[in-house]
């Protein structure tokens, strides 16, 4: 006997998916503490579907970023440009939220040292970098 590890089938389409959507958003939002926030993933079928529903819920103020998650498995198609996205819409409950950013690397143009005041360097096998907070497009290989 074979079974599925989740249902991902809607018989209303994307209508159903909403209203199942919605009524969890609006619970989440009641469970969140004061500082807490909400991280949704969602691919090009209801992004923009998801976006206006929380927006509605959270409130347009309570929007804080958009990540766009790149990556470089998939097929091509030769009637569209190449679906290598995925979205992350990020919505906190108030505007006290709690938030740590994440660092990256960033190379110094030309990999050369800047030596600016006040700004920490470092040197790897590809040349000067510094660390700064991480942009709101993740380049991240298949999970």
């Amino acid at each position: 006997m074979k079974q599925k590890a989740y249902h991902d089938v809607w018989n209303d389409g994307m209508e159903e998916y909403l209203r199942m959507l919605y009524t969890r958003f609006l619970l989440m939002k009641e469970l969140l503490t004061e500082d807490g926030c909400l991280w949704v993933h969602l691919d090009w079928h209801s992004v923009h579907y998801v976006k206006v529903i929380l927006d509605e819920i959270f409130g347009e103020k309570n929007f804080v970023n958009e990540i766009i998650w790149n990556y470089k498995s998939g097929g091509v198609s030769k009637n569209h440009f190449a679906r290598k996205h995925d979205t992350i819409l990020f919505y906190s409950k108030t505007r006290k939220y709690y938030f740590k950013a994440q660092k990256e690397m960033s190379y110094n143009r030309n990999y050369k040292p800047y030596r600016f005041k006040g700004v920490s360097e470092y040197k790897d096998e590809l040349g000067w970098y510094t660390m700064v907070n991480m942009k709101d497009v993740w380049q991240i290989n298949m999970v």
